[in-house]
């Protein structure tokens, strides 16, 4: 079998090209604004940085897996 790998994609490609790093410096420059210029707002907007964070982890931490399903080993699992 001849597996190939496609050429890199998504959010990863998209933060490598020169675009990617403008949107990163902006994205960090209205952070920063935020918590410099309205920081009683933003700290009373942190309990819910708890349900912002859960399926940000997932999508960024879960990226070299593969993706879900289409496993070849589904030992212990019924349908």
């Amino acid at each position: 079998m001849n597996h190939t790998k496609s050429a890199p994609g998504g959010f990863r490609a998209l933060m490598r090209s020169p675009a990617g790093a403008a949107i990163l410096a902006l994205v960090s420059a209205a952070v920063i604004y935020a918590l410099v210029a309205h920081t009683a707002h933003v700290i009373s907007l942190l309990p819910y940085a708890i349900f912002l964070l859960c399926p940000l982890m997932h999508l960024f931490m879960m990226g070299g897996h593969g993706g879900h399903g289409g496993g070849g080993n589904d030992q212990g699992h019924r349908h």
